[in-house]
């Protein structure tokens, strides 16, 4: 009786200990690859951004309009809606 008490006991240790294990590797996967794609991403967006800049110095825009929209487009409240 004792000895089928500490088999399962033993095996029940040896289940969380490689259920624990393989979580955190999968989960040390996801984070990485996530990342990677996270960062890739981000070159992406510094690359298209230094495209524009050079389009627009060379076209002679500023990098920036005044009118970032166009304010024929923008609705606004009236005063009463407020």
């Amino acid at each position: 009786m004792v000895s089928k008490n500490i088999s399962k006991v033993g095996f029940l240790s040896y289940g969380l200990i490689t259920t624990t294990t393989m979580g955190c590797f999968w989960s040390h996967l996801n984070f990485w690859y996530k990342g990677s794609r996270l960062c890739q991403s981000r070159l992406w967006a510094r690359r298209e951004a230094e495209y524009v800049i050079q389009q627009r110095e060379k076209e002679g825009l500023p990098l920036i309009d005044e009118n970032y929209y166009d304010p024929n487009k923008i609705v606004l409240p009236s005063a009463g809606e407020e």
